[in-house]
């Protein structure tokens, strides 16, 4: 019993070592390359349950992808890549999160664009017509409930 826990430990601390062996000076693991797996895992059921003809293919080319990013030594571009996710994301989270507030606050504010800079702003829900001052550019315009 000693014997095979001795081997063991010992394929284990191999196998250890290679690994950060081949690992030395590659990118790794980032947002993009969890996102990218999650997407492939959700491709995979999807295949199991539908069998779509080109969904396969695409399903490895996303992977072979993700595993390039993954080894790749050219840690400038595979950065880029991320923080061009990250941007999107962010985008997409703070969207969403607009609009949980705007059904939360349905019943007490109304959420208008100003039509200068964009900017979205929060109004009390007061019928009748409204001149709002956005706190962005200063500007005013007229706002009907």
């Amino acid at each position: 019993m000693d014997n095979l826990k001795y081997y063991w430990h010992k394929l284990k601390y191999n196998l250890s070592s290679l690994m950060h062996k081949l690992l030395a000076g590659r990118y790794g693991i980032d947002h993009f390359y969890r996102f990218l797996t999650s997407v492939i895992y959700f491709l995979l059921i999807i295949q199991i349950f539908f069998r779509p003809k080109y969904l396969y293919l695409f399903t490895t080319i996303l992977l072979f992808y993700n595993m390039y990013r993954v080894f790749s030594k050219n840690h400038q571009a595979r950065h880029k890549e991320n923080q061009i996710y990250l941007k999107y994301q962010r985008k997409f989270k703070s969207w969403i999160n607009l609009q949980k507030r705007k059904f939360e606050e349905r019943k007490e504010y109304r959420f208008k664009v100003c039509p200068n800079c964009k900017q979205n702003l929060r109004i009390k829900n007061i019928k009748g017509k409204h001149t709002v001052s956005c706190p962005k550019c200063k500007k005013d315009f007229d706002v009907k409930i």
